[in-house]
């Protein structure tokens, strides 16, 4: 009841008989002004809402198009590079038995044409199954060292085949191990563990030719940068924002931006128009009731008296005359 009445106080569609000509005016000046304003924008704001949701589609698509395929491209180029590590560490390991490859000059001769074909390469080491490193090939003294107790162990252990992410070891510096399985006729299983320079990663992302401005990076299941980052840390700090679902396809996921139009707009000639004619539509019935009324130029309110014997009034005296 209070919003019905509300809405009559306005007065929007209807004029009160107990108005005066003054308040009769203003209203219907204010009643056209609403009535145009809501024909122009409202069409304008629709129309402008349509056009924001065309715009941002066909944005969307021209900036995520090209990005998912490039994404793509490099994502390859990494599973490739890796697939090749990963082959030449298994040929190795099945090509060679336990006794050549626990021989050091065999081990470095194996190493160095590694090196040679497959650059990013390392060291090269050979584990025995209660996880001593029996042999090393390497710039590191690491001969000697257990791995019982480290995480890509265990899963070399149960799976035959590891790629780690990137981590700090032994070697106090960032790197990526891959490590393989091999079991003899015997049974008897060792594992042969190769690790990779991570600045081969590096060297991946910025063949994507990315602008300067931009920044390309890549991130673990976990949220730890895997590669330095331009404007979120470097090598094995945390990343601060939320991960998106782990999928094995190119997602891109972006903010939206709300983006506000401001309209500027005129009264039209035609408001112009009616409002004069309003005016001269009511001169014309004061007029015919005996009362002087003067209009002042458009803007001004219309001034009112009753007709007085002692105004001289031409038209009076026309009717007079006649």
């Amino acid at each position: 009841m209070d919003s019905m009445g509300w809405w009559k106080r306005l007065h929007l569609l209807d004029f009160p008989e107990d108005m005066s000509s003054q308040q009769r005016y203003r209203l219907l000046r204010r009643n056209m002004i609403i009535l145009m304003l809501l024909v122009t924008l409202l069409p304008l704001f629709l129309m402008g809402l349509v056009n924001y949701h065309e715009y941002q589609t066909q944005l969307k698509e021209e900036i995520v198009s090209p990005l998912r395929i490039l994404v793509n491209k490099t994502k390859h180029s990494f599973e490739l590079f890796l697939a090749e590590r990963v082959s030449a560490v298994s040929f190795i390991a099945s090509a060679y038995s336990f006794d050549q490859l626990a021989d050091e000059a065999t081990l470095k001769r194996i190493f160095s044409v590694m090196k040679h074909e497959f650059v990013g390469f390392v060291d090269l080491g050979l584990i025995d199954e209660n996880g001593w490193q029996i042999s090393y090939s390497g710039p590191y003294d690491l001969k000697g060292k257990n791995y019982i107790d480290q995480n890509w162990y265990h899963d070399v252990q149960i799976w035959g085949l590891h790629i780690s992410d990137v981590f700090m070891g032994y070697r106090r510096y960032p790197y990526v191990v891959i490590a393989v399985q091999h079991r003899t006729d015997a049974g008897y299983t060792y594992t042969l563990r190769a690790t990779i320079d991570t600045g081969r990663f590096n060297n991946l992302i910025a063949s994507m030719g990315l602008d300067p401005r931009s920044d390309a990076f890549l991130i673990n299941k976990v949220g730890v940068l895997q590669t330095p980052s331009k404007f979120y840390g470097g090598v094995l700090e945390d990343f601060p924002f939320t991960l998106p679902p782990v999928s094995f396809e190119s997602s891109v996921f972006s903010l939206s931006v709300l983006v506000i139009l401001a309209v500027v707009f005129r009264l039209t000639n035609v408001l112009v128009k009616r409002m004069r004619e309003s005016t001269k539509s009511v001169k014309q019935h004061f007029e015919k009731s005996n009362i002087l009324i003067s209009c002042p130029p458009l803007g001004g309110w219309p001034q009112v008296w009753p007709m007085r014997s002692t105004i001289p009034w031409p038209l009076s005296t026309k009717k007079q005359g006649s």
